[in-house]
């Protein structure tokens, strides 16, 4: 939120009842006028009007959706006002909370939707009155409990109450928030007990069960306001743990009680909230010091009854059902689970049959048995298993070792002790997943239906294939990899030795792929080559039985390109493998997938997606390999991937990974072929691009696309180039290299740069012809850019350097685009560092354009003030600030040749003056962003002079240095404090702290770091003090004021964290108080 300004008087008669009324029906009925619609609605919402206009639609009938649709939007007017505070005073809030308690009283037949928004106006009340009331729950109660019609009311209020707790619409500060929180949920009993007595009220047989489940909900709801109130408020500084008797008291409680019987019986309208008390209980349990006699006893007593549920479960067809267990299961395996197997044996069975549980919904999607969408289930099962592998952690280890000590708190034993215990949790754990990876095996595989059933769901069984594999993959750990890697020989060999017979007999494909995919799994945790079934069955992927059409065939190969990619480290160590499966990939694999015909389109391209990755790791793992081998075997691998890149098939994004992987191998060879095979590689992409220039193709984008990649594909730290300082030197120059006009710039050139000089004409006609294009000028600007990042130093040299400047910098005034920006920045920050005049003389005017650029997108006024946004007045905000985030570039401390040059610039004081105008009222959070740094590096430099920087990277002497530092600082004092810019930085400053600093990423601590060196010069305090004083009180009252300016310039507390506190509360206070005035009238 930008400045908070109260809303424009309206007319006495604008908002009336009837005029509200019928904007109401106008939004629901009148589409097209939707965004006015709601801007009037808004307006009212912000008026005098609009509360007794509100409480005015609420007493007429709601028989009619129209006369509903009214009073939905009234409550929920009433709500946002009571959250906002309203405009009333603080002194009559128990008042209005008793009004409105009245009034939900009288509507408690009305649609829930309209009961539950005054309910959560009632809460805000209450909240707000947590500083002038005592007994906030119990007068509730009172107030709406004497009568029979109150019940439902009274539990919707006890449902919402804790939730609003943490709602951070409520206007009220981190102070009072933290303290009505601790106030209200030091009645949790309270609430707990009114809610079971409502349970066990006799009522209509029809609404108990509605009732009940509302009365759980109320336990849920409080139990998980003490969980996150636990996370957010630190405990006291005299207790290192945490206590809390209401997780102790839950042994005894009713509607626990009564929770577990909901889950035992597997109640259809019971069982959710049943769910909810129980999750609720065990995640309060996590937060608290364990007490492990009555935590093992609710342990026990939630896993019996899940137990003893889940068996109804399994004979259902209930999703939500399943999902429940799932859920409590999750909660117990998270951390819970050391109480059903380090205590007396006769829990350990128990633990069998929950395992059983979650191995059963593991498998839902073998089956229709639960429901039609059995995939949520399933994979909230895996969650389970994969919770229970946590057990091994040092944490968990810590408090089972605990347990079984049998004390009350957690008691670390010695290491013997402890790898007693770690054994012992391996030993039991062991068999449960071992009988679970098999079952896992199994569920895996595609079903046979895939191929034939049209409305099989790829997508969500891929996804849940996903998780299925990083289970198995981390379940190695306990298991080992030897369990699934004999079961998935044993089925290799069997299918061998069955087409071995004297009838060709092939193996079911979702058999032979189901085996490759567990591979893919399995191989992470196998070390490379030390089994036979990995090797074995790489060797044999070339000539496996692929299927020649139909989904089957895309699937066995997709699944085949996916062992590759998981064994590429192990193929690129193997000159054996390496050959025929890159062959396999390039010449086989990827032409067939790309011209596949399936009814799933998503198939092929995820096929070839996984293929073309496989292609990428593989010539990347292969580094060795080529090294060894010459120039001709490299140019022989290059041939299949040219094919591959110039075919129609293959789309955007693949052919450009593909360009990649050739510029992996080109990398390999010897310089003079480098450059050679480099161009060779760009020349038919970039005549591609001319030829779509001309007309003669469509699909420029992409053929940029791919030509920019070609360009930037070479790896500088593959080829043997010089790029950096620690490379080795060049040998001499040969004899007749300098008579032939050769230089020692061009010979030491990398090959990178002299292939972009070759085809620079086709990048500047880019920049002319489409440089307002961000499709185009995205890649080209990117590959510039990281051309000239590869070879940082070589570019300095080049005669690119500054046809690059000048054609990005002029292209960017003409049609800016952020893409030009991004590009220009990084350069800057690359080169920003240099004492070369030439260089630093460019990056200065470079930064000029940008600053005449920034300035010209201010939008012209008609005469009036600007009105507060003032980015409404900017035609493009984000290239503004991204052309002022290159001046922080060119800004920071280690860039001081730059920076004296940008300071004593005649145009800088216009940007400057053009940051303080647009600054203190920005909504544009990012924008707000770089200028508030721009001003944190420019303020750095009067900061006192105990800054030591590392010299650059181009050397220079330290004397240089420090003469080009003074100079900087010199200038950034004539700009600040000279003729009252002082007091114009301190001002904008505040001001930013009391409207906009919150809503600005990172602000506060910008703000800081900001407005620290002004404080420390003896002038900013007076200042300070003149400045302050001129926020509006209705901001930051004068009492507060006073403490701000004492606590700020305290020199203890202004150079460290505290004082970002310091902001921050000053921030969030003024934020809050003008949220509340922007439902005053003016």
């Amino acid at each position: 939120m930008a400045t908070h300004h109260p809303s424009p008087a309206a007319p006495a008669d604008e908002f009336t009842y009837g005029s509200v009324v019928d904007k109401i029906h106008q939004l629901y009925t009148q589409p097209q006028h939707a965004t006015a619609t709601s801007a009037w609605l808004e307006r009212f919402q912000q008026s005098p009007q609009a509360w007794p206009v509100a409480q005015q639609i609420l007493q007429q009938p709601m028989n009619t959706p129209m006369q509903q649709q009214a009073a939905f939007f009234a409550a929920q007017t009433i709500a946002v006002l009571a959250q906002a505070g309203f405009q009333f005073a603080k002194e009559s809030f128990p008042a209005l909370r008793t009004s409105l308690l009245q009034l939900t009283l009288a509507l408690h037949a009305s649609p829930p939707i309209i009961v539950r928004q005054l309910c959560l106006a009632i809460c805000a009340l209450v909240i707000f009155c947590a500083d002038q009331m005592d007994q906030l729950v119990q007068g509730v109660i009172t107030a709406v409990a004497a009568s029979a019609e109150g019940h439902d009311v009274l539990l919707e209020i006890l449902i919402a109450l804790p939730e609003e707790l943490f709602n951070r619409k409520i206007a009220i500060d981190p102070d009072r928030r933290a303290a009505a929180r601790h106030k209200i949920l030091q009645e949790t009993n309270v609430a707990l007990n009114a809610a079971a007595t409502i349970f066990q009220a006799p009522v209509d047989p029809q609404v108990a069960p509605h009732r009940q489940a509302k009365s759980l909900r109320v336990l849920s709801s409080w139990l998980d306001a003490h969980v996150k109130s636990h996370e957010i408020d630190p405990p006291p500084n005299s207790q290192p743990v945490r206590t809390s008797p209401l997780a102790r008291e839950m042994a005894d409680a009713p509607l626990f009680r009564f929770a577990l019987e909901g889950i035992r019986a597997s109640h259809e309208t019971l069982l959710r909230p049943s769910g909810d008390v129980c999750v609720a209980v065990l995640s309060l349990m996590r937060e608290v010091t364990p007490h492990p006699d009555t935590d093992r006893a609710i342990v026990l007593a939630i896993a019996e009854a899940l137990a003893q549920g889940g068996e109804k479960m399994k004979m259902g067809s209930n999703i939500d059902a399943c999902l429940v267990a799932c859920e409590v299961l999750s909660a117990l395996a998270r951390e819970h689970f050391p109480y059903l197997y380090y205590y007396h044996e006769p829990s350990r069975p128990l633990l069998d049959r929950l395992a059983d549980l979650a191995t059963h919904f593991m498998s839902a999607v073998g089956s229709r048995g639960i429901g039609e969408s059995p995939w949520e289930v399933a994979t909230s099962a895996l969650g389970v298993w994969s919770h229970l592998l946590d057990h091994q952690t040092p944490q968990l280890h810590e408090m089972a070792i605990g347990i079984a000590a049998g004390g009350a708190q957690v008691i670390p034993l010695v290491s013997t002790d402890r790898s007693a215990v770690r054994q012992e949790l391996r030993e039991l754990l062991k068999p449960l997943f071992t009988k679970m990876v098999s079952v896992l095996m199994e569920v895996l595989r595609y079903p046979k239906a895939c191929e034939t059933q049209q409305d099989f769901q790829f997508t969500l069984f891929h996804q849940f294939r996903d998780e299925c594999a990083t289970l198995l993959t981390e379940s190695c750990r306990l298991v080992g990899y030897t369990h699934a890697l004999n079961t998935v020989g044993q089925q290799l060999e069997r299918f061998k030795q069955e087409g071995a017979g004297q009838g060709v007999v092939l193996p079911p494909w979702e058999a032979l792929e189901g085996c490759l995919f567990v591979l893919t799994a399995v191989a992470p945790r196998a070390p490379a080559g030390e089994d036979n079934v990995i090797p074995q069955t790489l060797e044999a992927l070339p000539s496996l039985p692929y299927p020649s059409s139909g989904v089957a065939a895309v699937l066995l190969r997709q699944t085949a390109s996916r062992l590759v990619y998981f064994t590429s480290g192990y193929i690129g160590l193997m000159p054996q493998l390496f050959a025929p499966i890159y062959a396999l990939l390039t010449e086989q694999l990827m032409p067939f997938l790309g011209q596949a015909q399936v009814s799933d389109a998503s198939l092929r391209e995820s096929g070839m997606h996984v293929c073309v990755c496989a292609i990428q790791a593989l010539c990347s793992s292969g580094q060795e390999i080529m090294t060894v081998r010459g120039s001709e075997d490299i140019l022989r691998a290059l041939k299949p991937l040219a094919v591959l890149i110039m075919s129609t098939y293959v789309d955007c994004e693949e052919k450009g990974t593909l360009v990649s992987s050739a510029g992996t191998l080109i990398s390999h060879l010897s310089r003079p072929k480098l450059e050679e095979t480099h161009y060779h590689l760009v020349k038919p992409l970039a005549d591609l691009v001319r030829e779509s220039l001309a007309g003669r193709r469509s699909s420029l984008v992409d053929d940029v696309r791919h030509f920019c990649t070609a360009l930037k594909s070479v790896r500088s730290d593959l080829a043997g180039v010089c790029c950096g300082a620690g490379a080795a030197p060049h040998p001499p120059m040969p004899k007749g290299e300098e008579a032939n006009g050769v230089s020692e710039a061009q010979r030491n050139a990398h090959p990178t740069l002299i292939v972009l000089e070759k085809e620079w004409p086709l990048v500047e006609r880019l920049f002319a012809e489409h440089g307002s294009s961000e499709a185009i000028m995205e890649p080209v600007c990117q590959a510039i850019t990281q051309i000239i990042s590869d070879t940082r130093e070589q570019a300095m040299d080049s005669s690119l350097f500054h046809p690059v400047l000048r054609v990005m910098g002029s292209s960017f005034r003409n049609t800016p685009t952020c893409f030009h920006l991004g590009a220009l920045r990084s350069i800057v920050g690359m080169f920003g560092r240099s004492f070369d005049p030439p260089v630093v003389h460019g990056l200065r005017d470079l930064l000029q354009l940008l600053a005449e650029v920034a300035l010209s997108q201010r939008q012209p006024t008609t005469g009036a003030q600007p009105a507060p946004e003032v980015t409404q007045y900017l035609r493009h905000p984000d290239l503004v600030g991204l052309s002022i985030d290159c001046f922080n570039q060119g800004l920071v401390l280690s860039h001081p040749a730059l920076a004296k040059e940008v300071l004593n610039a005649q145009w800088f004081p216009a940007l400057l003056r053009f940051v303080f105008e647009m600054l203190p009222d920005c909504a544009h959070p990012k924008l707000g962003a770089v200028m508030l740094l721009f001003l944190a590096r420019l303020d750095a430099w009067l900061a006192d002079e105990k800054y030591v920087t590392r010299l650059p990277h181009f050397r220079v002497s330290a004397e240089t240095f420090r003469a080009e530092e003074a100079g900087a600082r010199q200038a950034a004092s004539r700009l600040i404090l000279q003729e009252g810019g002082l007091v114009v930085v301190i001002q904008v400053l505040l001001k930013v702290i009391a409207t906009t600093a919150i809503d600005i990423p990172q602000g506060v601590g910008i703000t800081s770091s900001a407005l620290i060196p002004l404080l420390d010069r003896p002038e900013g305090k007076e200042v300070f003090l003149d400045a302050l004083k001129q926020l509006p009180d209705a901001l930051l009252p004068p009492e507060q004021k006073q403490h701000f300016y004492d606590a700020a310039l305290d020199d203890r507390l202004r150079h460290t964290r505290d004082f970002n506190d310091l902001l921050l509360r000053t921030a969030q206070h003024c934020h809050a108080q003008a949220k509340k005035t922007q439902f005053s009238a003016a």
